[in-house]
């Protein structure tokens, strides 16, 4: 199945996961915002909000097909 995601802050990963457009990314039937995370190598203890489809989610929320996550960290590094 295919989820979009969006990063924000210094969880920005150029061409990877980015604000700009959400990454249709491929995952498997029952997997969960845990399983996305690792998939895209994001640093768990950077993440403070997660949103699944608009409202607030967490790392056990199973995911569905052509939902939209968005990860965003506490503060931006530069």
């Amino acid at each position: 199945m295919r989820v979009h995601v969006k990063c924000f802050t210094a969880l920005i990963k150029d061409n990877e996961c980015h604000y700009n457009d959400a990454r249709p990314f491929q995952m498997k039937i029952g997997d969960t915002v845990s399983d996305l995370i690792r998939c895209l190598d994001l640093p768990t203890e950077q993440i403070k909000l997660i949103f699944n489809n608009g409202r607030h989610g967490d790392t056990k929320t199973v995911l569905q097909e052509s939902d939209r996550v968005a990860f965003a960290a506490a503060t931006f590094d530069m």
